[in-house]
């Protein structure tokens, strides 16, 4: 009966050890995740605020002689070039009126860059959906406004790097507590339980 009686108060302790362990260390890991999800999307989203400042700034400076001898051909050319970057949903040239749309692109649902209808994609600059980040910027020759740009730089593609980053981080925290939870029993049972 005692050794009935101790074999259960091993199992017990050695029980209660590992659950308070595993349960500090996943708290531990939890919180590590937290972090590292917190500081990865505040990097992120720097870095696309970022990007819309730069792109604005330069598009204003690149249309200015296209604007100024009103070749369109030119403005589309420019737009395009900079629509490679898959973060920009959105590019509406106006003109001086800030009504009127000179020239725009926009994404279609492949994602491929597709004329702006100015009747029926007039609002879709300020869509949620699209625009995580909306930049106005004038466009200006020796103090005379040719127009101004709009341009909107979606979050999907930093939302979707974050799911993943997040998911690996859960895959993480749950392979390490597996692998802590075989070690602390095997070396409880061998070093604690059955001492050398």
């Amino acid at each position: 009966f005692m050794g009935i009686f101790h074999k259960r108060q091993q199992s017990s302790i050695r029980t209660r050890m590992s659950v308070i362990i595993i349960g500090v260390t996943t708290m531990i890991l939890i919180l590590f995740a937290m972090f590292n999800y917190l500081t990865t999307k505040t990097r992120m989203t720097e870095e696309l605020d970022y990007l819309s400042e730069i792109t604005v700034d330069r598009m204003a400076k690149n249309l200015i002689s296209a604007l100024w001898d009103v070749d369109k051909t030119v403005v589309e050319e420019i737009i395009k070039a900079e629509m490679m970057e898959k973060r920009i949903h959105t590019v509406i040239i106006t003109e001086n009126d800030g009504k009127t749309v000179f020239s725009g692109k926009k994404r279609d649902h492949q994602w491929a860059v597709v004329d702006l209808d100015p009747k029926t994609d007039h609002e879709i600059i300020k869509t949620k959906k699209y625009a995580h980040t909306i930049k106005i910027k004038d466009i200006i020759k020796e103090n005379i406004k040719l127009g101004s740009i709009k341009i909107s730089f979606t979050s999907k593609f930093m939302q979707k790097e974050l799911n993943h980053s997040f998911l690996y981080i859960i895959i993480t925290v749950l392979l390490l507590n597996i692998a802590l939870t075989i070690a602390l029993f095997v070396s409880i049972k061998k070093f604690l339980i059955q001492p050398i």
